[in-house]
């Protein structure tokens, strides 16, 4: 991870995104580098259609299936 930028999606789940967002000051702290954790999950449209315990890969494999299903 040194000298990287990485961006991190939690799931949706009860303070997961506070959990991830205090592993990333933890990792910080111990290596240079540059984390992101995304709360698109959190503050967003997206969040309504994402069940807890599902992430941001599970959401787009919804909507592909919809996609797929309805053509």
């Amino acid at each position: 991870l040194e000298n990287r930028e990485v961006v991190l999606f939690p799931d949706k789940w009860i303070d997961c995104f506070n959990l991830w967002i205090e592993k990333a000051n933890e990792i910080k702290s111990n290596v240079n580098c540059r984390i992101i954790v995304s709360d698109i999950l959190e503050n967003s449209e997206i969040a309504n259609e994402i069940d807890p315990g599902e992430d941001l890969a599970d959401y787009f494999l919804k909507q592909y299936q919809t996609i797929n299903f309805n053509q």
